[in-house]
């Protein structure tokens, strides 16, 4: 029951912490986020795919969305995050795309991948969507055929039409502006990540960016020629920073956070995800503790190339009698970190530790 009820928790806290972010970028939804927070759209979604099925509405509504926002989304980037930290939400991305592909405005973009036209027929189908609990929901009478395709089962798709365009001000659309402004390409996470930090190098960029070493260099040093950069070699690295002042009108007053977001819902999907698996064996505590540990030692050095090297650090040195306590305060500090609570707003974070 502590173990579920962790599950459970863990679950609420992150689906909270998406309706804020996607309701931020004009989402039908509410709730209130950090002035200075940027939106990371790819992150969000990759973690929708996933922990978002056991919310159909958070789902459809997010779907709803990139009917009006889904050209500014980069799929490259989605993918390589998705491959590179382990999301395991690629059959719901390829129902999503099958669905946004009937768009004329979207099928370039969105077009199916090779080899996901024929997934399971409707008996062997797994089902979507799951309540709060993790229980699958009854099998729907008429499932939708782009899903089905993909081995998945829902009801049909019907767009609501309540999503707005990102808004226009504010740092949460910071990302999707520039994208609309000078293209779908690494600059534009690149002038998110340089307005957050002091100075990053090449390497850092790349990791936290979701982009390739090449694609970030050359990016760089094209950008270092505007004179909105700076650079300083460090050892064997140069580290670049931006100018005071010179993107002054392209960048929001409010101080610039963006949260290393895709290294972050990754650990929260993978621990969630371990959890699931240990309350469905009814495990004990102990294989519980040594289950998830196994699932989290991958991810130590993952978390510290972002610049987190204390958290999950309870949890790997915790006995079993007191795993769970420590995971659960690792887990706080995770959604904090994604959620930009230092900047002194409240999160779902906070819930964790309840």
């Amino acid at each position: 029951m502590l173990l579920k009820t962790f599950e459970n928790r863990l679950v609420d806290n992150v689906l909270e912490g998406l309706w804020r972010q996607w309701s931020a970028i004009g989402v039908a939804g509410h709730g209130s986020i950090p002035e200075g927070l940027v939106v990371d759209p790819e992150a969000l979604l990759a973690a929708t795919l996933t922990i978002g099925r056991r919310d159909p509405r958070l789902f459809d509504e997010v779907l709803d969305w990139l009917t009006v926002n889904g050209d500014l989304l980069n799929v490259g980037r989605l993918h390589t995050m998705m491959h590179s930290h382990g999301f395991r939400g690629g059959r719901a991305l390829a129902g999503v795309a099958r669905v946004l592909a009937k768009d004329k405005g979207l099928r370039y973009r969105w077009k199916p991948e090779r080899g996901q036209d024929s997934g399971p027929q409707f008996s062997s189908a797994e089902v979507l969507f799951h309540d709060r609990s993790g229980n699958p929901l009854p099998r729907p009478r008429d499932p939708d055929p782009d899903f089905l395709e993909v081995g998945l089962q829902r009801e049909r798709v019907v767009h609501r039409g309540l999503s707005r365009p990102f808004p226009l001000r504010g740092a949460a659309s910071l990302l999707l502006r520039l994208r609309a402004l000078i293209g779908l390409n690494s600059r534009c996470e690149l002038i998110c990540l340089l307005a957050s930090r002091p100075a990053v190098s090449g390497s850092e960029a790349a990791f936290l960016a979701s982009y390739s070493p090449r694609t970030i260099q050359g990016a760089l040093s094209d950008m270092g020629r505007s004179g909105a950069l700076r650079t300083q070699p460090v050892g064997k690295q140069v580290r670049y920073s931006l100018v005071p002042g010179a993107l002054s009108g392209l960048l929001p007053e409010a101080d610039i956070c963006f949260p290393p977001a895709p290294v972050l819902l990754a650990t929260l999907e993978i621990i969630a995800a371990a959890a699931r698996q240990c309350i469905e064996m009814n495990a004990s505590l102990s294989a519980t503790a040594a289950l998830i540990r196994r699932e989290i030692e991958p991810l130590h050095p993952v978390l510290a190339r972002a610049g987190l090297t204390h958290v999950l650090a309870a949890t790997a040195n915790a006995p079993a009698n007191s795993f769970l306590p420590a995971l659960q305060g690792d887990t706080a500090e995770l959604l904090r970190s994604w959620y930009a609570e230092t900047k002194g707003v409240t999160t779902p974070g906070n819930k964790a530790t309840a």
